[in-house]
């Protein structure tokens, strides 16, 4: 099994096409790829990076798992600022439309990343 963590904001596609090759010259049973909720969505180059990742594994011929994920903006109480910028364009529209968030059907397994990140981190987990 290999879990494809790396990621940035450019080239995790190209990242994910080289794993695929590695694993294909090997005994590799099952792929997991981290990537991002709304990847087949968001009008962004890092979200179709992801996508382009996902499709570079399903397409690959080897067992796969992919896991969606979204960032956890409560996770640590740190002493930030937040400033409300409304972004123009289609990008601005998909986040106003939450096409970066999950929504229905969401397929939950064991506990949630609030629940992860309490126990882990008790002290700076925010309601």
């Amino acid at each position: 099994m290999v879990i494809h963590l790396a990621g940035g904001a450019k080239g995790d596609d190209l990242a994910a096409g080289h794993l695929v090759s590695a694993a294909l010259t090997t005994d590799v049973r099952h792929l997991i790829l981290i990537s991002v909720i709304g990847a087949d969505i968001m009008p962004i180059n890092y979200f179709r990076a992801k996508l382009a990742a996902e499709e570079a594994v399903k397409t690959s011929g080897v067992p796969y798992t992919i896991i969606r994920v979204a960032q956890v903006q409560r996770a640590r109480a740190l002493n930030t600022w937040t400033v409300p910028v409304r972004l123009p364009g289609a990008a601005g529209r998909a986040y106003r439309r939450g096409d970066n968030l999950a929504g229905q059907p969401v397929q939950r397994r064991g506990e949630t990343w609030k629940e992860y990140l309490e126990s882990v981190f008790p002290q700076d987990v925010n309601d």
